[in-house]
Formats: structure tokens, sequence, C-alpha cells
């Protein structure tokens, strides 16, 4: 009977998914028939449009993440691209650091071959929502980064247990704690 309720759990979850693929990408039946024209291909300028949008991502990202990130950016057109519509994108990095958070192996890739952002006023703002897969490694290393952090550290500052105002309990460091009793 276990394995019955086992095989059932599988099975529905790989059909939820399924399901769930499609609610993430609600335009995967949308046929790209617009074609760039002769010129634009081979004047390279497709490839040109590519490279400048993954040089402003990688940027942005770099500044943000304070990591080193190579973005890979799929196009259909020219002209989709300067309306927000791509194919894919995918980013890789060694390592990647944000305020507290430390990953190694770092890899992400949208999930819909259609995602669409809008650029105005200087922000980007997504009409629907772009699903990524990631895929990441913590090593001790990224522990150690994390620990060290100041918003970690910040954070440690915090914990502490005070009885008649006196300090029972601190954590001054992930290593050393200190306790101490007071006998009245």
């Amino acid at each position: 009977m276990k394995i019955k309720s086992i095989i059932i759990i599988i099975l529905l979850s790989i059909l939820s998914a399924k399901a769930d693929y499609k609610i993430l990408c609600p335009y995967e039946s949308i046929k790209i028939l617009e074609k760039e024209s002769s010129i634009k291909k081979f004047t390279g300028l497709n490839f040109l449009s590519k490279k400048i949008a993954e040089t402003i991502i990688q940027k942005e990202l770099n500044e943000e993440l304070n990591s080193n990130i190579n973005a890979n950016l799929q196009i259909y057109t020219i002209n989709r691209l300067k309306n927000g519509e791509f194919k894919g994108l995918s980013l890789k990095s060694n390592q990647i650091k944000y305020k507290a958070f430390s990953m190694s192996d770092f890899y992400a890739e949208t999930i819909c071959n259609y995602n669409k952002v809008i650029y105005t006023k200087k922000r980007v703002y997504y009409p629907t929502d772009l699903p990524f897969k990631y895929k990441g490694i913590i090593t001790n290393e990224d522990i150690n980064n994390v620990i060290n952090s100041k918003y970690f550290q910040k954070e440690l500052n915090r914990i502490s247990l005070k009885l008649n105002n006196l300090t029972a309990f601190s954590i001054k460091s992930p290593l050393t704690f200190t306790f101490t009793l007071a006998y009245t």
C-alpha cells in the first residue's frame, strides 16, 4: 500500500510540475514569425545589438551582486529586442555575493521561450513574471563570506539576553559565546 501511495505522489508531482510550467509560461504558444531583413543579418546588427544588451545586463548585475557575471541573451529580432522581447537569458558566475549571501558556480536561465521587460523612465518593469531556474554550490568559503559579512555581524550583535542590566548571554562571533551568571 505504501508503494502505491509513493507512486501516486510522484505522478501527481510530475503532472503538477508540467502544469506549473504552462502557468509560468503563458506565451509559450506564441510563434514569432517576424524575420530580420538580409541587411541586418549580413551587417551583423543582430550580433552587435545582442552584445550591447548583454554588456548592459552584465554591468548592472556585476555592480549589484559584487560579482563577475557572464550573460548570454537569445533574441528573436532587433525590433523585438527594442520592444523588450527576447527568447531567453542565461547568467553564469564563479561566485556571487549579495549582502549576507554568497554562492559559488552560480548558473541561472529563463524557463520560458518568450520573455518581456519594459524599460521606461530609467527603470525596468516586468509585465509578467520572469521565471528562472537556478543552480549553485555553497562552499565553506561561501559560508565564511556570510559569517564575515557586515549584515550577518550586525544581526549577531543584536542577539543578547540581559538580566538586571547585565548581559547574561551574547554572541561576539560565530565561535565565541559569552555566558554570565550572577549570584546574589
